[in-house]
């Protein structure tokens, strides 16, 4: 609070009165955001220990609580979200299309963040079938993402994505 008090006094006190009021308006409006970020996911599997070989094994996710043979779920912890997966009952419908223009309404896929893609892409390279080579998408505003696509044991679509995002994107690498 005592941080917020001094940014507060410091626009008080700025000599361009516009730009105070902007940054006055833009702290008040994240101190009153009802959504304070991603908790976590909730994914249904098939095979439990082909997907937690995989997430926890391949891509190096550490398990977010103690896991057993007994139990039929687990879960993994990607930064400050938890992934749980459980098990799913019925056909898993495989997407298992790169294009999400032919892919039903749901959630499409996963992108993981990364510092440096090749890097990335040279370390999991010999545990992942590739769907795509590198591709960039470009925003007008100047942010930029190279990426490229895999699929998961059980056909989720996931991309490894290194961010480029410009300053006015409100968010930085």
């Amino acid at each position: 609070m005592a941080r917020k008090a001094r940014v507060r006094e410091d626009l008080e006190h700025h000599p361009d009165g516009l730009f105070a009021q902007h940054l006055r308006a833009e702290v008040d409006r994240r101190e009153m955001a009802l959504l304070r970020g991603l908790d976590n996911l909730d994914i249904l599997f098939e095979d439990k220990q082909r997907m937690l070989d995989f997430y926890h094994g391949v891509l190096g996710l550490p398990l977010a609580f103690p896991t057993s043979e007994e139990e039929d779920w687990f879960a993994v912890r990607a930064g400050d979200v938890e992934i749980f997966f459980f098990p799913g009952r019925g056909a898993n419908p495989k997407l298992n299309v790169v294009n999400g223009d032919e892919n039903p309404p749901g959630i499409e896929s996963i992108a993981w963040r990364v510092d440096d893609l090749d890097a990335a892409v040279a370390e999991l390279g010999p545990h992942i079938e590739w769907a795509t080579d590198t591709t960039v998408w470009r925003h007008p505003s100047g942010t930029y993402y190279r990426m490229r696509t895999f699929f998961d044991p059980e056909g989720n679509k996931v991309w490894l994505t290194e961010p480029h995002r410009m300053p006015q994107s409100g968010r930085t690498n």
